[in-house]
């Protein structure tokens, strides 16, 4: 069998056919190993780093979760300390990355619904790393989950 793209390679295990070998891929949640790989360590998981590092690591499909990291304040990037658009309180620890702990709620009894500010569900932050996710395919040999589903997360995607 002929060596497959990695899309092709995607497409055809979700076809639930045999390629010509398994498609790799994982959430690459390792500071030390973006170090190593991309030369630097990012301050929060975005599409950007993950999906040069994935590259480089010679992965057939990067992971970006719908909604990235958007509609968050990380404030004082030195502090530990940040909230999300639900207004929950996050605590930054190194061995935790990326998925810092919450420590404080604005939900903590039925009465506090009723002054709450909802996020905007229409918030452009929202897609911003799912669109740069998109951009990828066009500069390497990937193509997006988004594509391959036939779906488009974003104009142009």
């Amino acid at each position: 069998m002929p060596a497959m793209t990695s899309r092709e390679r995607f497409l055809t295990a979700l076809a639930h056919k045999e390629p010509d070998r398994v498609p790799i891929f994982d959430f690459i949640y390792s500071r030390p190993l973006y170090k190593e790989v991309i030369g630097r360590v990012p301050v929060y998981y975005n599409g950007e780093d993950m999906l040069s590092c994935s590259a480089k690591l010679g992965y057939d499909l990067g992971v970006m979760p719908f909604g990235g990291t958007g509609g968050f304040n990380t404030g004082d990037v030195a502090s530990n300390h940040y909230k999300d658009e639900w207004g929950t309180t996050w605590e930054k620890k190194e061995d935790t990355w990326p998925m810092d702990g919450p420590v404080d709620y604005p939900l903590k009894e039925r009465s506090d619904l009723s002054g709450y500010d909802w996020p905007d569900p229409k918030r452009p932050e929202r897609l911003k790393e799912v669109g740069i996710a998109c951009a990828w395919p066009a500069k390497t040999r990937w193509a997006s989950s988004a594509r391959c589903a036939g779906r488009s997360a974003r104009p142009g995607c």
